[in-house]
């Protein structure tokens, strides 16, 4: 199948690829990436930094859906894009931890941030992608949860072919219908199955994590056994 013709925008430096992404989005055509080389404000979930130094591979991809789609599920179609180029072209065991985090060895090596942009004429998506590749050093309070792929693999990885291999894949991924997606990340998840303690709105809920649904909400059984739905939250297990 035809692949989407991809616009590269490649900057030095950024506040934000995704702020950048937002500010251009009524008027950018679909697949438009912005690239930075660092980025001064990234942020991911509820706007916490992204560390982003020079080194990493940072970039936000403009889609124009036709309907909106549930974000949840845009972001599973990223995470998976991620994952399976880690594993299959740089043979790393990378998994995907619900809702939006890629990790390898249990520390986090990409994180993923979906938003919406509604326009006059028509409602955008933004993609925003942080991979950690070649950085060697993190700062003490990311030292013993953030990894890179220059440090699991001990050798610099390629940027720009790592970039474009990601790209078709998301595209393949957001081709599918919510079912396939769901069944897609389901492959390289580790989230199911797992004791777990979910942080939402200050909150603490205890749980096992039993399924996603439809929209990639996370399914999870209280200790009373009773079973709730989970649409954001902070994940922590192994507690």
């Amino acid at each position: 199948m035809k692949k989407d013709t991809v616009k590269v925008l490649s900057f030095k430096e950024l506040l934000s690829t995704s702020k950048t992404a937002k500010e251009m989005a009524a008027e950018a055509e679909p697949w438009t990436a912005v690239v930075a080389e660092s980025q001064n404000a990234g942020y991911g979930k509820k706007k916490r930094g992204w560390f982003s130094p020079p080194g990493g591979l940072y970039f936000s991809v403009i889609i124009k859906p036709k309907v909106l789609e549930e974000l949840q599920l845009l972001t599973f179609a990223a995470g998976v894009a991620v994952a399976k180029v880690l594993n299959e072209k740089l043979k790393v065991k990378a998994c995907l931890k619900w809702p939006n985090d890629v990790l390898i060895e249990g520390k986090k090596v990409c994180g993923i941030l979906t938003e919406s942009v509604i326009g006059e004429k028509v409602a955008s998506v933004v993609i925003g992608i942080g991979i950690n590749t070649n950085i060697e050093k993190f700062p003490l309070e990311l030292a013993e949860t953030a990894t890179s792929l220059k440090k699991e693999l001990e050798k610099e990885v390629d940027n720009k072919k790592i970039l474009a291999a990601v790209l078709p894949e998301l595209q393949d991924m957001l081709k599918k219908d919510a079912t396939a997606i769901a069944q897609k990340y389901k492959l390289y998840q580790n989230t199911l199955g797992k004791k777990i303690k979910v942080l939402v709105q200050g909150k603490e809920i205890c749980g096992q994590a039993l399924d996603f649904d439809q929209k990639g909400d996370l399914i999870v059984q209280l200790e009373n056994k009773k079973t709730i739905k989970i649409l954001e939250g902070d994940v922590t297990y192994n507690f």
